[in-house]
């Protein structure tokens, strides 16, 4: 019975073992449909990864704020308004002249810039001074009763005439005002309005100029002069200095036309090393900007209320007690207060240095294990995202442009444009190398050869201005000839196009070559090179007047001539802008 017990546990034991054999050695060809489906899951997740990456990186740097200090000059101009002195019911009109000769102006000032794309604002503090000179030739008459003492009922009526022949009158104003302007950036101009309030500080007159004082009496049939006792004289007022009463608040509108220099004056970055972080430096943050300014008051400045009863004395400080023109009207009656409204244009230069600000860092993705694969098993081909951003590289605003990839046999691979808001394209690729063309109007062509990443690549166009350059890539010439390859038909395509989009743009071909060879002959064959890409450019039907040509041999290397790789990027055809 203890026999037959045991030969049944062997029996069953015997059984198990070849069960889980059979089920260990069952489908090897499964094992390899597994190791696929384990690449399958680990492109997946790659992607998810770079999808994830693309949504949490930060968008371009639309938003830029800067503190600004500024200076500005030019022509100052004070407005008065007169016209009382023209209106008088018993007499005929009394302002004969009148010019405005101006004066200098200048200010400082202080403040802060913030820019959106294209929109720009400011606010900031400001002070100004303001000299202005103005002529002025005019009678003014006043009817004065005498009465003589001792004399019982003797009443004598006479008319007094203050003739000025030319007065001269200087004011200073100096203010204190907050202006607030809104505007746009486009390219490297840009323009602005809004409006200042402020605060006059501080406001003076100074008068010189001649006045012959004479009275008419009805009963005689002449003018009296020469009477000091009456006060009929001729006065004399030598730069009598004296305030102006202004009113408050000072409200000016303001405009504002203007061009950027950082194309000339900003410090460029230094190379930085390999490995180390780009920080930009206190002068490179520095940004330069010139434009002409116009601001005119809104508001009337004149606060005067002095009547000038003091001409009706007879006396020699009858006129040497007036205080301003601005009080004239008062004079003759009127109980408006003549308008005085300031006039400012010049030119305005401004350094603005551009608060640094912190980018937001896509937090760290966890890589996905590796898949350990059996050498029989051959890795199936990676595709994932390849994202780019294509920048104005002046500006680093986002701009819209056409994008080609090609791969490594020259096939187009993607051609689409980048978002006009954003600048940002996208497409799925094997990774590996490329060719990408990049075109924008009014930019030059970008041309090069990138590396496949799954971190989103920067791509910063060249706005066209004259002396700019670029190298025509992947253009082939027969060995010591001048004659173009036919694999060179795309660069030829790219620069027709680029050239037929702008057409208002003029270039010059420049060719160099490598040192191989005697300077002559490599003079003549730089030039016959150039000379070739700019007659295929005519028979393709582009002016001749928007091309030269020109070689310059092995004069201007751009790589050692010691290795083949070396002397192949010295032989090249330039670009340049004209």
């Amino acid at each position: 019975m203890n026999k037959k017990i045991f030969l049944s546990i062997i029996a069953v034991s015997l059984a198990s073992m070849t069960f889980a054999q059979e089920q260990k050695q069952e489908p090897q060809a499964n094992e390899t449909v597994s190791v696929a489906a384990l690449d399958s899951m680990a492109q997946a997740q790659a992607q998810a990864d770079s999808a994830r990456n693309a949504a949490l990186a930060p968008d371009p740097v639309d938003s830029k704020h800067y503190l600004r200090l500024y200076g500005k000059v030019g022509y100052a101009a004070m407005f008065d308004d007169l016209s009382k002195l023209t209106k008088n019911s018993d007499q005929p009109a009394m302002l004969s002249n009148q010019q405005l000769l101006g004066g200098p102006g200048a200010g400082i000032g202080f403040g802060y810039d913030y820019e959106y794309r294209y929109f720009r604002a400011s606010v900031g503090i400001e002070f100004n001074y303001l000299r202005s000179t103005s002529k002025y030739a005019f009678d003014m008459h006043r009817p004065v009763t005498l009465t003589q003492t001792g004399v019982k009922d003797l009443i004598v009526p006479l008319d007094y005439t203050y003739r000025f022949g030319y007065l001269n009158e200087t004011r200073n104003i100096m203010h204190v005002g907050v202006p607030v302007m809104v505007g746009a950036q486009l390219s490297r101009y840009f323009l602005m309005v809004g409006v200042r309030a402020g605060y006059n500080l501080v406001g003076n007159a100074t008068t010189s100029g001649e006045i012959d004082v004479t009275a008419w009496d009805p009963q005689l049939i002449s003018q009296i002069g020469n009477n000091k006792g009456l006060g009929l004289t001729n006065y004399t007022l030598d730069k009598n200095k004296h305030k102006l009463d202004l009113k408050q608040p000072e409200l000016s509108i303001l405009a504002e036309f203007g061009l950027d220099l950082d194309e000339w004056l900003q410090v460029q970055p230094k190379k930085k090393k390999k490995g180390r972080k780009s920080k930009q430096s206190f002068k490179e943050s520095l940004h330069y900007k010139v434009s002409v300014f116009a601001e005119y008051s809104l508001l009337n400045q004149n606060g005067s209320t002095a009547d000038m009863q003091n001409l009706a004395k007879f006396d020699q400080f009858a006129v040497s007690d007036m205080n301003s023109m601005l009080t004239m009207p008062k004079a003759v009656g009127s109980t408006d207060a003549p308008a005085l409204k300031n006039l400012f244009v010049g030119l305005k230069f401004a350094v603005q240095f551009q608060i640094p600000e912190k980018k937001p860092v896509a937090p760290p993705v966890k890589k996905p294990r590796p898949v350990k694969q059996r050498e029989e098993h051959a890795r199936q081909e990676v595709t994932a995202q390849l994202n780019g951003i294509v920048y104005n590289l002046e500006t680093q605003l986002p701009i819209k442009a056409d994008v080609v990839l090609l791969d490594s046999t020259g096939q187009e691979v993607y051609n689409s444009q980048s978002d006009s808001t954003k600048g940002t394209f996208a497409t799925k690729l094997p990774a590996g190398k490329y060719h990408i063309l990049i075109n924008k109007q009014g930019y030059l062509p970008y041309d090069e050869d990138i590396e496949f990443s799954l971190e989103a690549l920067k791509f910063e166009l060249q706005p066209l201005k004259k002396g700019t350059t670029y190298i025509i890539r992947n253009l082939y010439f027969d060995t010591n000839a001048t004659t173009i390859q036919e694999r060179s038909e795309e660069s030829l395509k790219e620069l027709f196009s680029f050239l037929n989009d702008n057409k208002d743009v003029r270039i010059k071909l420049i060719g160099h070559t490598d040192s191989v060879g005697k300077d002559e002959d490599n003079q003549i064959l730089s030039e016959g090179r150039a000379q070739s890409v700019m007659q295929e450019m005519i028979e393709r039907g582009i002016d001749p007047e928007r091309l030269e040509a020109e070689g310059r041999g092995e004069t201007e290397p751009i790589d050692t001539n010691d290795t083949e790789e070396g002397r192949q990027n010295n032989r090249r055809v330039v670009v340049e802008i004209l």
